[in-house]
């Protein structure tokens, strides 16, 4: 892409709004890798040891990824109709059940037709779904198949 592709799909985004969105993306990104502190399989390492900072990563990195490419695909395609799209708005959660509500972008002008509109609609899931595929894979080859311990209902 070129940079001036680049900049025609960033132009008009003041610097306090940049501030605000990699804000958010950043608490995003900790509430997420603490969920995935909680879910690390390692139970007798120490909090914040490597080992369980690696399985952190492992599940906020992608879950990130998948998120960002969705909001992205959405965002992506209202520019190129010209609707007035804001950047993905991260939504932190910081109760640890998975880390994040999602995102969103708000759009502040309406898709001038029907075709626009299903392609603003349509890009945001089939990103998802393009990324989420090779992360589900991968995550079945690095799961580990344990026996289920005897007396356990």
């Amino acid at each position: 892409m070129s940079q001036r592709a680049i900049y025609r799909y960033f132009s008009g985004v003041s610097t306090k709004q940049w501030i605000i969105h990699i804000s958010l993306f950043i608490m995003t990104f900790l509430t997420t890798t603490m969920a995935g502190l909680n879910y690390s399989m390692d139970e007798k390492a120490e909090l914040f040891s490597t080992t369980r900072i690696l399985y952190a990563l492992q599940y906020s990195i992608p879950l990130l990824v998948i998120l960002l490419s969705h909001e992205m695909g959405h965002y992506l395609q209202a520019k190129k109709y010209g609707v007035q799209a804001s950047l993905p708005y991260f939504i932190p959660m910081p109760l640890f059940l998975i880390g994040t509500m999602g995102a969103v972008i708000r759009m502040k002008s309406i898709p001038p037709d029907r075709k626009s509109m299903f392609d603003i609609a349509f890009w945001g899931p089939a990103m998802s779904f393009l990324l989420s595929v090779p992360v589900f894979i991968a995550g079945l080859m690095l799961s580990r198949v344990v026996p289920i311990p005897a007396g356990a209902d």
